[in-house]
């Protein structure tokens, strides 16, 4: 039984992750900053511990670590803004890099500097939106371009340490239109394709949260 940290448990990829590693029977810790959300899953999974918390505050990420977990997987992020860039401000161009690439220097920055247990795996949900860009998506496709240099560095950090601490942030390659945000994309890539949200998911594809889910564990 490994002990597991789920940051950003309450919906999502976040919950499906959290649904797998329960049913192998590991114990999990669900991380997220609406109590509500969390409420909700730990009564579709019991014995499961919850914690509410924002992962952009650095002493959270600090605190989570403190249990030495062996495994830490990182599912939270802020929504794309599914609009072309030259239609956004600044401020909604960058949310994902105050999100989902702040959430993850956090995280990342705390598991090399904090002693981790050995053999501890750190795990970052990417998006293959690092890989092949987003053109409505704002600055999200940089912002998990980020998140892929920041497991690295923390990987080549840990390696100078001699430490085994394992780093790894995963893009999946298809939208995920299971999720919120996921039927969001692929809602505003069919407008902006000029055709339907299911005629998009025919030429691009989907992976299922739950599939993703089951592989992490």
């Amino acid at each position: 039984m490994k002990n597991v940290t789920i940051i950003g448990a309450s919906h999502g990829i976040g919950a499906a992750v959290t649904a797998a590693f329960h049913a192998r029977g590991d114990q999990v810790t669900a991380v997220a900053r609406n109590p509500g959300g969390l409420n909700d899953l730990a009564a579709r999974h019991p014995g499961i511990a919850t914690l509410a918390g924002d992962a952009t505050d650095p002493a959270v990420a600090s605190t989570l670590l403190r249990d030495l977990p062996d495994i830490v997987v990182l599912a939270a992020g802020a929504p794309a803004a599914n609009t072309p860039f030259h239609q956004l401000d600044w401020d909604t161009f960058s949310q994902n890099w105050q999100g989902d690439t702040r959430m993850a220097f956090n995280l990342l920055k705390a598991a090399v500097l904090q002693p981790m247990k050995p053999g501890a795996v750190v795990i970052v949900i990417s998006s293959g939106a690092a890989i092949n860009g987003s053109p409505i998506s704002g600055g999200y496709g940089g912002a998990k371009r980020m998140q892929l240099f920041l497991a690295g560095y923390a990987q080549k950090e840990a390696q100078r340490a001699g430490r085994d601490t394992r780093f790894f942030a995963l893009a999946p390659a298809e939208i995920m239109a299971q999720t919120e945000f996921g039927l969001a994309a692929a809602q505003a890539y069919g407008v902006y394709n000029g055709t339907t949200t299911e005629r998009f998911l025919g030429g691009a594809g989907f992976t299922s949260e739950a599939d993703l889910g089951s592989t992490l564990a």
